[in-house]
């Protein structure tokens, strides 16, 4: 690829607010990829009743969960609004959002897409049985 195509699609991509990184070290999905797909399908469907709230970010909100994959294997997953106003997530956005950060990124990842950024992260170990789900925080 030349130096000018490389320079228009990163540009393009830095213009459209879109900004990337998969982990480059620490715990895989291996073979809970296809698990963890299939909690990022409940966790955003707000119709169930351990699923992230989908209404009413505010501002600089971050709504997070932790989801057992298998005994030792756990899944940290996280949205933050970082935009101005209260708004709600699309539950399709959130589903492609979180898919993407899945398949896109072998040891998971985060992207910021419009002021929400998504992270997906697996990890060795168990989720905190004490912690509440969809725990929200606020930035200071």
């Amino acid at each position: 690829m030349q130096f000018s195509t490389l320079f228009f699609i990163v540009g393009a991509t830095a213009l459209n607010g879109v900004y990337a990184g998969c982990y480059t070290s620490g715990t895989g999905w291996g073979a809970g990829k296809g698990l963890a797909e299939q909690a990022i399908d409940e966790l955003c469907d707000p119709s169930k009743h351990n699923g992230f709230k989908m209404e009413d970010f505010g501002p600089g909100q971050t709504k997070a969960d932790c989801v057992q994959l298998s005994g030792n294997k756990k899944a940290d997953f996280q949205v933050n609004w970082g935009g101005q106003g209260c708004l709600n997530l699309a539950q399709g956005d959130c589903v492609l959002r979180f898919k993407n950060e899945i398949n896109g990124c072998g040891q998971g990842g985060s992207t910021t897409t419009a002021d929400w950024t998504f992270t997906s992260d697996p990890n060795d170990g168990t989720c905190d049985p004490v912690a509440k789900r969809t725990s929200v925080k606020f930035r200071a």
